[in-house]
């Protein structure tokens, strides 16, 4: 259910545009969410898609009279503008249950947060000329280092006794100046070999913070004794089906001054109110005078076209 802060749950108009046209969405009294935008919202995954069910991107937690939605409410009825081709829509409604009102059906994959490593003021010690930068992907924390041994199946006693920072060691006479960075060049002692924890950590956050994968350390793919262990991502390989349905978005009613036109691609809200709104179209389907000017403009060069091969003008 939609109870996460940050998701708007409950249907409120949107600013009106201040231009002269724009785009039906401009009616929607709810937001649509894919699944990136979901998790920005919420702070966590959205529901799993289900493709028998409609898909559906938003969710009410009040009717569009301002009464509150129960998961067990019988039903809720929403009004939106139903799509008639190029034709103006027509004002209609549709009813759904309440926990079909609460609940969200998006499409795709899950999404995970990229994995951002913070830039670092590090620097070898020992260089003749200018010290050379620390890559920081090279540099975790204690922390993070504990819980990655820990994964690979060591206890925190086992982690603490085999993570150091050994940079100095391996590649004396060399040393790192950390110049305030609170990271550390931490290694795992894996079975005698000394494993980068920071590059680790990019191989398991490639697909994403969270992205869902495991660690092998004994089996296939993984090789007995080898360098390191092998991360396995379990990231679906192809995203569901959709559902062959669509629950509409509700909207709110045109206002004053608004009217629908046909566009050359789709149709559109226009508000004679609005300033710069043009003198002539409206709201049967008629155009715009600088649609209209570039109809003719496309009339005329259809008929110099024809004319090149002696075919008589278009209507």
């Amino acid at each position: 259910m939609p109870t996460q802060p940050g998701l708007q749950t409950v249907p409120t108009p949107q600013p009106q545009p201040s231009g002269p046209d724009y785009g039906l969405t401009a009616l929607d009294l709810l937001p649509t969410y894919d699944r990136a935008g979901y998790l920005a919202a919420a702070g966590t995954q959205a529901p799993a898609y289900d493709p028998t069910q409609p898909t559906k991107s938003w969710a009410a937690t009040v009717d569009q009279n301002g009464n509150p939605i129960a998961a067990n409410t019988a039903s809720v009825t929403f009004n939106y503008w139903v799509p008639a081709g190029n034709n103006p829509p027509s004002w209609g409604s549709f009813t759904i249950t309440g926990a079909e009102a609460l609940a969200f059906n998006i499409p795709g994959f899950p999404s995970y947060p990229a994995y951002v490593i913070a830039p670092t003021p590090a620097t070898q010690g020992g260089d003749i000329q200018a010290p050379n930068p620390i890559p920081a992907d090279q540099l975790s924390t204690m922390t993070q280092a504990v819980a990655l041994a820990e994964s690979w199946g060591m206890t925190a006693a086992q982690a603490s006794a085999c993570i150091a920072d050994t940079y100095s060691a391996q590649f004396a006479p060399y040393s790192i100046d950390y110049n305030g960075e609170t990271r550390l060049w931490l290694t795992i002692d894996w079975n005698g070999t000394f494993i980068n924890v920071g590059q680790q950590l990019e191989i398991m956050y490639a697909a994403g913070v969270g992205a869902p994968g495991a660690w092998i350390v004994s089996g296939a793919p993984y090789v007995a004794n080898s360098s390191e262990p092998v991360w396995v991502s379990t990231q679906p390989s192809a995203a569901p089906p959709l559902s062959s349905a669509i629950i509409p978005v509700p909207q709110r009613a045109l206002l004053p001054g608004e009217q629908f036109i046909a566009t050359l691609m789709a149709v559109e809200v226009e508000n004679t109110l609005a300033p710069g709104a043009p003198t002539t179209g409206g709201g049967g389907g008629g155009l715009t005078s600088a649609q209209a000017a570039q109809l003719t403009a496309v009339e005329d060069g259809i008929n110099v076209l024809l004319g090149v091969f002696a075919k008589p003008p278009a209507a």
